[in-house]
């Protein structure tokens, strides 16, 4: 079976394409050399591309077994619940959804079996009996329809969204170019949610209050903790920083030189290694508005990211990620730091200088 602790680590595809001799090709090799640069160029953990474009029948069980893709895309051509590969001398071998099953290694089988090739609905539907997902078609579509539809699944997944999202979309981009004549159908084994599955995490800032309790102290403000997900698991360190003034306490400078004074109060730098791809700061932050908040990390092999966020887009990112909804609780404290944002806020209610990190 698909081991789930794999999710958001890293995402593995393996690219099947191997064309009888004479059979016209499908021409998605410089689509998925894109997406191999698009891969390697991303914030997150890897993703792995495996592109073999002419591998013939009797190397493919092999090769699934050796690499244990997380998503297998086979590219052939297809008709009436058959695929048309290729055998190692380039004569036509069919397979049917039977057979294909018997490729697959049942107890390291993918997450998700992409069949692009015209007429595959029902062997996608028969591959469900090993693997928890599978899409095919259900007519004959042209190069243009399979390039565009795998392009823009591909494009959703390593951009964060579920296999759902992904799904949906190449459906839609397929039905757009060939006039709603065929479609794309997602089939699971009921053990997986496509709506719920992100085999890809991009790096994203979140929010919460710890415990949930959103309990403003008497000046209005919350005491929040800045966290990614997302983040690469040879990550070194992590900074978090904003530029909001109103953490500055200059009760705290004592003899600090101007640059350390600054860093110590816009600034907490992480030095843990990330669990399952998620970091949180060192410690919660008292918080009296909306405002900017960046972080950026170091890899052990040097790589460099960065990304931004406000403190409300990163709270409901948050909660509708791990909970699918935002509790009243917090949604209340969003509209309480939305409303505190800004500068035409022209007194203090409370008489009291906003700062962030007093002790109340």
């Amino acid at each position: 079976m698909y081991e789930p602790s794999r999710m958001g680590e890293f995402v593995k595809v393996m690219y099947v394409a191997c064309n009888p001799s004479g059979e016209s090709e499908l021409m998605l090799e410089r689509e998925i050399t894109e997406l191999q640069r698009r891969a390697i160029n991303a914030a997150g953990e890897p993703v792995e591309f495996l592109f073999f474009p002419e591998l013939s029948v009797e190397e493919l069980p092999l090769e699934i077994s050796k690499n244990r893709p997380d998503i297998l895309h086979v590219s052939a051509h297809g008709d009436k619940g058959i695929l048309a590969l290729a055998n190692s001398e380039g004569a036509e071998v069919v397979l049917t959804g039977e057979i294909l099953l018997h490729f697959i290694d049942k107890e390291y089988s993918p997450l998700l079996v992409y069949l692009n090739a015209c007429n595959s609905d029902k062997i996608a539907q028969e591959l469900t009996v090993k693997v928890s997902m599978a899409i095919g078609t259900t007519a004959p579509i042209t190069n243009r329809a399979a390039i565009a539809s795998a392009r823009l699944f591909y494009e959703r997944l390593l951009s964060g969204g579920t296999v759902d999202e992904a799904f949906k979309s190449g459906k839609y981009m397929i039905e757009a170019l060939q006039s709603s004549e065929a479609t794309s159908m997602l089939f699971t084994n009921g053990n997986v949610d496509p709506s719920k599955t992100r085999p890809y995490q991009r790096p994203r800032i979140v929010a919460r209050s710890k415990n949930n309790l959103f309990k403003p102290d008497k000046s209005d403000r919350f005491k929040l903790e800045w966290g990614v997900i997302g983040c690469h698991k040879n990550t070194i360190q992590l900074v978090f920083f904003t530029v909001d003034e109103t953490f500055i306490d200059e009760k705290r400078k004592d003899k600090q030189t101007d640059e350390a004074f600054l860093a110590s109060q816009l600034c907490r730098v992480i030095r843990r290694t990330p669990v399952r791809g998620v970091l949180w700061s060192n410690e919660p932050e008292w918080t009296y508005g909306d405002h900017k908040i960046f972080a950026s990390w170091v890899t052990a092999g040097g790589e460099i990211f960065s990304i931004e966020s406000t403190l409300c887009e990163a709270l409901e990112l948050y909660y509708r990620y791990y909970n699918k909804d935002i509790p009243d609780q917090a949604k209340q404290a969003i509209l309480q730091l939305q409303k505190n944002d800004g500068a035409d806020l022209d007194h203090d209610p409370f008489n009291q200088v906003r700062t962030h990190r007093n002790d109340t």
